[in-house]
């Protein structure tokens, strides 16, 4: 019987053996990109608090407010008393992807993150994004 199963895994392996490692190869790449995925989506939430604070500091009022609820992100700004914009962003990390809503006719492409080297950047149509643009560019379009 040890002959016939050394025989067995021998063909299995020459068999699957390829494909197994280019499936395990896969795995890691997907954990990877969902691992770093959430780090980029981490760093965006703590940068964009820490934009909040400074900028309503120097500001001198309550014109920027960020708020978290679980994978989204809401950013308001109030410009005038009668005039505020909010922008919207949930993060989906099975696709490690943002949806992006202005509330407005305006729509925006939804924002891919992707492995760039050993970090994930935004890519919003043809732009890549590090978190700092990206969240620039957030807060652009909200105070704008």
């Amino acid at each position: 019987m040890a002959d016939w199963m050394d025989e067995l895994v021998k063909r299995t392996k020459e068999k699957f053996g390829p494909q197994q490692l280019e499936d395990e190869k896969f795995l890691r790449e997907e954990r990877l990109k969902r691992e770093l995925g959430l780090r980029f989506y981490h760093e965006l939430r703590a940068w964009l608090r820490r934009v909040e604070r400074d900028f309503n500091a120097k500001y001198g009022a309550s014109v920027l407010i960020v708020t978290e609820a679980g994978q989204g992100i809401s950013i308001m700004g109030t410009l005038t008393r009668n005039q505020s914009r909010v922008v919207s962003l949930s993060y989906n990390d099975r696709l490690q992807q943002f949806v992006w809503d202005t509330g407005t006719a305006t729509t925006h492409p939804m924002v891919q993150l992707k492995l760039s080297g050993d970090r994930m950047v935004a890519q919003g149509g043809t732009q890549d994004w590090t978190v700092e643009e990206f969240g620039q560019e957030i807060i652009d379009g909200v105070l704008s």
